[in-house]
């Protein structure tokens, strides 16, 4: 996910929506977030610049708002409405992910600069 020409008078937001399947029957899994930063923290950087970021998770597709997840915390009870593994059947997606920053981070970063980070999603079936 990309932020650009973020205007840091106000939060930034980004979503994405995806396909989780689940092949118990309840279609249960529990979702875990792990980032790039120490301890898995969510952070984007760029050398030794640091800016923390947001994670929200959603169990229906095309949703812009979530329960946040704590860096390598699994969420629980969350049901998959997937068909079948690729979503080419039923619902095309499945949850949302979503990723903020706060307009205080945004006001840190430093301009015309580059900050990248990866986010690791780890879905468990229940």
């Amino acid at each position: 996910m990309a932020f650009t020409n973020v205007d840091p008078a106000s939060a930034a937001t980004a979503a994405q929506s995806n396909c989780v399947w689940s092949n118990t029957a309840t279609k249960g899994y529990s979702i875990t977030a792990t980032g790039s930063g120490t301890a898995g923290a969510f952070t984007l950087a760029n050398g030794s610049l640091s800016v923390p970021y947001t994670v929200q998770w959603n169990a229906g597709g095309g949703q812009t708002s979530g329960t946040a997840l704590t860096a390598s915390t699994a969420l629980a009870g969350m049901t998959s409405t997937a068909a079948n593994p690729t979503c080419s059947t039923g619902a095309a997606t499945t949850s949302s992910l979503i990723i903020g920053i706060a307009a205080s981070n945004l006001q840190g970063m430093t301009s015309a600069t580059s900050y990248t980070g990866s986010l690791t999603l780890l879905v468990t079936p229940q």
